[in-house]
């Protein structure tokens, strides 16, 4: 499987905060679950990075705190989503402002 971060942000670019809860929670549980049948030396063809993005980007829209683990560097990956949220006045513009 192909774990694309660029195929995710396409993907929920212009969903809404609700939509993005729920099914982000979905595909970060399913990513555990993947991660967790894989065997000992299998090499994960990238989805520990793809979930720890991810699963950050669901911490961020949970509690609106940079996540310590992939930072603001990580985090702004995720800016195309957070700018439509924005303009769906789902987010207030301040949430831009730790793009600056």
């Amino acid at each position: 499987m192909k774990y694309d971060l660029n195929d995710f942000i396409l993907k929920y670019q212009d969903a809404d905060f609700l939509t993005l809860i729920v099914e982000v929670t979905k595909e970060v549980r399913q990513l555990d679950a993947r991660y967790m049948r894989l065997k000992r030396n299998q090499y994960d063809e990238g989805l520990g990075y793809y979930r720890d993005h991810v699963g950050d980007f669901l911490f961020y829209l949970n509690c609106g705190i940079v996540p310590a683990g992939i930072g603001l560097k990580g985090l702004q990956k995720f800016q195309p989503i957070i700018e439509n949220l924005v303009n769906k006045g789902q987010f207030k513009p301040q949430a831009l402002d730790i793009f600056k």
